[in-house]
């Protein structure tokens, strides 16, 4: 009873493959030339991304072109080190992206972020927590460094 389906599959898949081949690279190829993956992204902040180099860059040689950065930063998403060479040859300024990856290392990137959420953190605290609750904080970060300084054995005869 499967062996009229079967055949079916195999006269019918031999024309559609060609077909469906085309229409996955036409589809690629569009997406490429619309830079949809490099505006998603860009958006979704996937990968190392230059922006910080590339908006002091721009402050530093044009100003008038900041407003810009997200599109350029899309527009070239993935392919970065194409973009580093066209600014650099455009504005005469070369090293100026050197070691921008270390600047988007993930790690950096979370300390980073973890740094400014404690100070944010921090300031609603000092802003809102009654002074009781403050001072409670108080005597407990400087107990816990006390023991931590003394060392792992905090209570030793």
């Amino acid at each position: 009873k499967k062996g009229p389906l079967i055949l079916l599959v195999m006269l019918t898949g031999t024309t559609l493959l060609p077909a469906l081949l085309y229409a996955g690279d036409w589809f690629g190829n569009f997406m490429q030339k619309q830079h949809i993956m490099g505006n998603v992204g860009h958006k979704l902040n996937i990968g190392a991304s230059p922006k910080k180099r590339v908006l002091s860059f721009y402050e530093k040689h044009s100003p008038e072109k900041i407003e810009e950065v997200d599109v350029i930063l899309a527009k070239y998403y993935g392919d970065y080190p194409k973009l580093v060479k066209r600014l650099e040859r455009k504005y005469q300024d070369y090293g100026y992206f050197l070691n921008w990856e270390k600047d988007e290392a993930p790690m950096t990137l979370a300390f980073e972020k973890l740094s400014e959420t404690k100070q944010f953190m921090q300031k609603k605290f000092n802003k809102y927590a009654p002074q009781q609750l403050k001072t409670a904080a108080r005597n407990i970060s400087y107990n816990l460094g006390t023991v931590h300084k003394k060392g792992r054995v905090p209570w030793k005869k």
